[in-house]
C-alpha cells in the first residue's frame, strides 16, 4: 500500500529530507576536493555521505508497512468493539473520541500509540467528566463489563483501579472498562 507523504510520521519524513541534504553536502565536498586534488580517505565528504545514508535506512524503516500497525485502524477498533457486545452509541462515543485523537496525531502516530497501551489508560479518558457522562449514558453497559472483568481476572473492581485512585468509584469503573478493552482490542490487532 503507497503512502502519501502526510501519512509518513514527522520524524521519517526529517530522517528522509536529512538524508539527501547530506548527500548532497557529501557529493558536493566530494566533488571541490577532486577539484582541488586533495581527496583523501577521511576527507569530510565521506562522513556526510554515511550520515546520508544512516538518516536514509532509518527513514525507510519508519516509512516501511509495519503490519502490526496496519490493522490498527479505527474501522478495526469499532469492528471489534462491536465482537465484545457493546451497543452502537457506546461504540459510536468511544469510537468518536479516538478519532479526534488521530486526527490530532496523525494516523502512523496514532497507530503507534494505541498499540503501546498495554492496559494503561488512554490520557482522552482522564477527564472525569466525560467519563461521568459516558457512565451515565451507558450505565448498564459499564456495569456488565465490570462484572464479566472481575469474573476474568478473579479481582474485584477496587483492586482492578487501584492506580486510579482520586476519582470516584464511577469514573473508575468506566476507565477500566476503557483502558482493558481497548489494550485487549490492541493485543488483538497487533498479532
Amino acid at each position: 500500500m503507497l503512502k502519501t507523504w502526510e501519512g509518513f510520521s514527522k520524524w521519517a519524513r526529517f530522517c528522509f529530507v536529512s538524508s539527501f541534504i547530506a548527500f548532497l553536502a557529501g557529493i558536493t565536498w566530494l566533488i571541490y576536493d577532486y577539484i582541488v586534488e586533495e581527496l583523501t580517505i577521511w576527507s569530510p565528504a565521506r562522513s556526510f555521505i554515511i550520515l546520508g545514508i544512516v538518516l536514509l535506512l532509518i527513514a525507510i524503516k519508519e516509512m516501511g508497512t509495519n503490519k502490526a500497525n496496519e490493522k490498527i485502524t479505527l474501522e478495526n477498533i469499532e469492528k471489534k468493539l462491536s465482537e465484545m457486545g457493546f451497543d452502537k452509541d457506546f461504540v459510536t462515543e468511544l469510537v468518536s473520541i479516538l478519532d479526534v485523537r488521530m486526527k490530532r496525531d496523525g494516523i502512523q502516530e496514532f497507530q503507534k500509540w494505541f498499540r503501546k497501551l498495554n492496559y494503561r489508560l488512554p490520557e482522552d479518558f482522564h477527564d472525569q467528566a466525560l467519563a461521568h457522562k459516558i457512565y451515565k449514558n451507558h450505565l448498564q453497559t459499564i456495569e456488565a463489563e465490570v462484572t464479566k472483568l472481575e469474573k476474568e481476572t478473579h479481582l474485584s473492581w477496587e483492586e482492578q483501579t487501584r492506580d486510579l485512585q482520586g476519582f470516584d468509584a464511577q469514573t473508575r469503573k468506566v476507565q477500566l472498562v476503557i483502558r482493558h478493552r481497548l489494550s485487549d482490542i490492541a493485543l488483538d490487532l497487533t498479532d
